[in-house]
């Protein structure tokens, strides 16, 4: 799944707080994800409803949707 900018808010939302990885595994493991980018990759994150983002989507391969 290609992350976006809705993706940077709720990280920026949730930051500091520290997730559970056992009662929470899939939104634990989604921070860290969106922590291992870097600051400035996660800036360039499109938002949903930009044409970027739908060309990104189109052009990934199946296997990752």
């Amino acid at each position: 799944v290609l992350p976006s900018k809705v993706d940077l808010d709720v990280f920026r939302t949730i930051k500091t707080t520290v997730i559970d990885p056992v009662a929470y595994p899939y939104i634990s493991r989604w921070q860290r994800m969106v922590r291992s980018f870097t600051k400035n990759t996660r800036q360039a994150w499109p938002s949903p409803g930009s044409p970027r983002y739908y060309k990104a989507r189109r052009d990934m391969p199946k296997t990752w949707s």
